[in-house]
């Protein structure tokens, strides 16, 4: 068994080596694979533009993966099942998202933003009421709370 600091180096985006052409982005929607081959994204790699993901970024995003994944872990929730959507956006930003058949009454978008120096956003749906904001690597753990949280 891996210690966790060897576990955080395997995660390490330095560590990862993966082949745009390899990946299937339609049809994977592995959060940890999705994760890892933003690195494999080329300059303008949705026609319209877009830049390039960088290493400090993605790994931004994997600290957010980590703490999303010992949260789940924490409250003995199944994490292949009700583990996040990952996407890259046109803007640069990363997007983590828990919406769909899997989340009837509220979803969340949690935002890794391309600059190191924003915080992380948010966007809380529900059927009645939207709420967006900024947050601290910390805050993560309210809004899963909230995600998973069974009164309105």
């Amino acid at each position: 068994m891996l210690s966790p600091h060897d576990r955080s180096q395997s995660l390490h985006p330095a560590n990862l080596r993966t082949s745009q052409t390899q990946f299937d982005w339609i049809h994977n929607t592995n959060t940890f694979q999705r994760l890892r081959n933003l690195l494999t994204l080329d300059e303008n790699w949705d026609g319209y533009g877009a830049s390039r993901f960088l290493r400090p970024q993605v790994s931004r995003a994997f600290d957010l993966y980590s703490d999303i994944y010992n949260y789940y872990l924490s409250r003995s929730t199944n994490f292949s099942q009700l583990s996040p959507f990952i996407a890259p956006c046109s803007d640069g930003a990363i997007l983590f998202e828990w919406a769909g058949r899997r989340f009837p009454s509220r979803e969340l978008e949690i935002f890794v933003p391309s600059t190191m120096e924003s915080p992380l956003e948010y966007l809380k749906c529900t059927d009645d009421a939207e709420e967006e904001g900024s947050f601290s690597s910390e805050g993560v753990i309210a809004l899963l709370d909230w995600l998973f949280a069974t009164e309105s």
